[in-house]
């Protein structure tokens, strides 16, 4: 249909600018209804420049692999500063992979905001944020 060239063209052209963008530092893809493989798509060039600091995907449906893709990268960072991923339907036990992948961040003092809300919090969820204590869902 139209409207689905359109969007693949706005899509193709936005994962072109995000490859070019090597020294992007914020990046906001909320409540944009990809798909969580469109999402990796935009997500790993960005990822490959190794510069950004602050990342919200809040209300977009994250899946095994595209957790997978958000850990590996940000699990070497020191300096990430933040993340937001509320509503994005995450699981405990990847949700649980998402924070221990921003320890090195968060030991340093860099993280300053966390926004995991309206995802389904268990017990462990909830033990690691009162153990991290300067962080808050």
């Amino acid at each position: 249909s139209f409207e689905q060239q359109i969007r693949s063209q706005e899509y193709f052209g936005c994962k072109k600018l995000l490859k070019a963008a090597s020294q992007l530092e914020e990046l906001s893809l909320n409540c944009c209804g990809l798909a969580p493989v469109e999402l990796i798509a935009l997500l790993e060039p960005v990822f490959g420049h190794k510069k950004l600091r602050s990342l919200s995907l809040s209300g977009n449906k994250l899946d095994k692999e595209s957790v997978d893709l958000i850990v590996n990268y940000l699990q070497p960072l020191e300096d990430f500063q933040c993340l937001a991923i509320s509503d994005c339907s995450l699981e405990e036990d990847n949700l649980s992979r998402l924070l221990q992948s921003l320890e090195a961040s968060a030991k340093k003092g860099a993280l300053k905001k966390l926004d995991i809300s309206s995802n389904k919090l268990g017990d462990e969820i909830q033990a690691v944020l009162e153990e991290a204590g300067n962080l808050s869902k």
